[in-house]
């Protein structure tokens, strides 16, 4: 096997691991009315917080910190910075709370968010330069374990630590296991996109490892649903549930990180390997983009457009998730239920739509498609929140659904970036991406939740539909315009896919002539 083979591989069960770290950020839901009554918060506070954490997440500097120094080096400053957030939050709420903490809590939530988004990058950018041509599956399969991360460790460590002391699990797993994960951690090559032969063994071993991450994400699941009908109290039960959460994550990962190639018959004959190189399927000519190239495309600005409501939609319901439970009469423990559902939901958006979208672009079909479905599944979620009314059920039901769309769209915005810029300066382009995630998020969920809140509270919170009624209207129509400007997007990106389902040959030439279509 050759060296670098072997090294995507053991990078693959390393990536999931850092990537699991840095996906914490979507526990805050699971503490955040802890925090609001330990730090005596507003819910306009309590906003705020949960925005610097996402706005450190997506301020972009990652990928630029990424092209320049590699995944090693990304990976190890964003466990230092996401330890560090979480730590100094807890000691902030356990020896120094008061009414004038929240400026404090600003800047750590700013840390742990920004450390989070160096270890995406360090990971999503380590898989797409190792399986250049099952970009969707890799990406999906990790963010698919960014999405599952907040329900893992609120199913292993809440049932021992409750309120704020959650954050000390946080700290602990967020900034331990990605520096454990570096010692089978490697920098490597761009690879050049495998033949037949070698890409017939990656979607074989991807469709595997999918497979197991959709059942673990499902016993998940009901562990979750089961704590809230039946809450078990015997210790027996917390340590069988934190025991099958760590078995089943080592089990995954020892999946990705062994050597597959030396159990494929076709290895055994060279002469068959390399006729099946000579011939490779057909994959989508690359183009390599300069950010400031990339700046001037009208297919990024379309991108930005498309992304920018879903995410919104998806940090919304994530960010104010205990709320709209609590304003429904939800207990505490629904409330915790309810994150694990959206993380799940989460984990499965981002895998199916991974696999999905390959199996679209072999067959030559914009991969935008799948942002457009996106866009209107989130436009779906927020319909049926609005006539829910007061149920529970019914909550936790539009919250899956929207954990799944918001998911969709964290698998598609990078593997978008590398179809339509290119993968020489993918960390750069995925930067200059992220910022619009930012705003959706002090559009959606510090600007318009908040405001449509506080208008029908009093002083002891709000209680019933109204409190987010109008904020579910306006998110799911915006959605709806969000869908429009993906299908402008697929529209124009057409002809570049449509290559991918032409003979080898004529993208041999393409690639020679550098013509490009986006």
């Amino acid at each position: 096997m050759d060296q670098n083979d072997a090294t995507r591989w053991t990078n693959l069960g390393a990536s999931l691991l850092i990537i699991l770290a840095g996906g914490t950020v979507y526990a805050f839901g699971a503490y955040s009315e802890a925090l609001k009554r330990k730090l005596h918060l507003t819910q306009a506070q309590l906003e705020l917080a949960a925005l610097c954490g996402n706005l450190g997440n997506y301020l972009g500097t990652a990928g630029f910190f990424y092209d320049r120094y590699g995944a090693v080096a990304s990976a190890k400053f964003g466990a230092t910075l996401i330890g560090l957030g979480y730590g100094l939050q807890w000691l902030l709420c356990v020896y120094f709370a008061s009414e004038h903490a929240i400026e404090f809590l600003c800047v750590f939530c700013f840390v742990w968010g920004h450390g989070s988004g160096y270890l995406d990058c360090a990971a999503i950018g380590s898989g797409v330069r190792a399986f250049p041509r099952r970009r969707g599956a890799v990406v999906g399969l990790l963010k698919s374990f960014y999405g599952l991360a907040s329900s893992l460790i609120i199913l292993g460590a809440a049932p021992w630590l409750s309120g704020v002391n959650f954050i000390v699990a946080l700290a602990v797993f967020a900034g331990g296991l990605p520096l454990l994960a570096l010692c089978k951690f490697e920098d490597v090559p761009d690879r050049a996109p495998e033949g037949d032969a070698v890409d017939a063994v990656a979607a074989g071993v991807l469709s595997s490892l999918s497979m197991r991450v959709v059942g673990f994400a499902l016993l998940a699941l009901c562990i979750a649903v089961l704590r809230v009908i039946r809450p078990p109290s015997a210790l027996g039960f917390n340590v069988a549930f934190s025991l099958v959460i760590a078995v089943g994550l080592a089990w995954i990962v020892r999946a990705a990180a062994r050597e597959h190639k030396r159990e494929d018959g076709l290895y055994e004959n060279r002469e068959d390997e390399e006729e099946e190189d000579a011939a490779p399927t057909p994959t989508t000519p690359e183009h390599d983009s300069r950010p400031c190239a990339t700046l001037g495309s009208p297919s990024y600005w379309l991108l930005l457009l498309a992304i920018l409501p879903g995410t919104g939609m998806g940090l919304m319901t994530i960010n104010n998730l205990g709320q709209i439970i609590s304003a429904r009469g939800g207990q505490a423990s629904t409330q915790r239920a309810a994150t694990a559902v959206v993380s799940v939901a989460n984990g499965l958006g981002r895998l199916g739509c991974g696999a999905l979208a390959d199996k679209i672009v072999q067959r030559g079909r914009p991969r935008a498609v799948l942002l457009v479905a996106a866009d209107l599944a989130g436009a779906l979620a927020m319909f049926l929140f609005f006539v829910s009314g007061t149920s529970v059920p019914m909550a936790l039901i539009a919250a899956a659904v929207s954990g799944a769309a918001y998911g969709a769209i964290w698998t598609l915005i990078p593997t978008l970036a590398a179809d339509l810029f290119g993968r020489k300066h993918f960390g750069a382009n995925y930067a200059l991406i992220l910022p619009a995630v930012s705003l959706a998020a002090i559009l959606f969920s510090t600007l318009l939740a908040p405001a449509v809140y506080a208008r029908h509270a009093d002083d002891d919170g709000c209680a019933g539909a109204a409190c987010f009624g109008t904020t579910f209207l306006a998110t799911a129509a915006a959605c709806g315009g969000g869908a429009v400007m993906a299908l402008l997007l697929g529209v124009r990106s057409r002809k570049r896919y449509a290559r991918a389902a032409e003979p080898p040959e004529s993208l041999l030439a393409a690639a020679r002539t550098g013509e490009t279509v986006v």
